[in-house]
């Protein structure tokens, strides 16, 4: 598959990731107003406002401040790797890039505008849910979260929902979860 395509199914699965994220956050939050995501392959436009965004990385959870024009460029013409863009009620407020591997989805970067309100709380869940389902028509089993920031690790491991398993570094650090791909996209069951 070259790039061409590639980029022809992320954008095909934009609106299958979206209604199943809305989906299952209705049923997570009956009553709740909640945002209306669109997910989109990013451009240059996407990119360039990206870089307006402020720098987070000193606050909350240490991660973020990254170049999305070289992320851009680094899976540009690579048909495993892909850059999404995240709008809210018709504002752009994410991204997040991954790449496909042999038998895995890998999530890499993710990162939200702290100026998109809408969006705060709901950027990881969604591009979870939208990586599950690229592994999903895609034939990957696994979705990996590699290298999340330490504050957030919890988070990414409830919004994975399934058994994730973790890799870690010679200082205890997260450098991976995984959790099938199967596992984020069924409904829970009650027990």
């Amino acid at each position: 598959m070259n790039k061409l395509e590639f980029n022809g199914v992320l954008s095909d699965i934009g609106s299958l990731a979206a209604d199943a994220y809305s989906q299952e956050m209705t049923g997570l939050f009956p009553g709740i107003v909640l945002p209306s995501l669109r997910f989109e392959v990013c451009t240059v436009q996407h990119f360039s406002r990206a870089e307006s965004w402020p720098d987070t990385s000193a606050q909350k959870d240490g991660y973020g401040g990254w170049s999305w024009e070289d992320i851009y460029h680094k899976s540009k013409y690579s048909p495993e790797k892909f850059v999404i863009a995240v709008s809210s009620n018709g504002i752009f407020g994410g991204l997040f890039s991954g790449k496909l591997l042999a038998t895995e989805v890998e999530l890499q970067f993710v990162q939200r505008d702290i100026h998109c309100a809408s969006l705060k709380g709901f950027m990881i869940p969604a591009s979870i849910t939208y990586s599950a389902m690229l592994g999903l028509v895609m034939g990957r089993d696994i979705l990996s979260v590699c290298e999340p920031a330490p504050d957030i690790v919890e988070r990414y491991m409830t919004s994975m929902k399934g058994d994730v398993t973790f890799n870690f570094g010679q200082k205890g650090e997260v450098t991976k979860m995984s959790v099938p791909v199967d596992e984020v996209l069924l409904p829970p069951t009650d027990q």
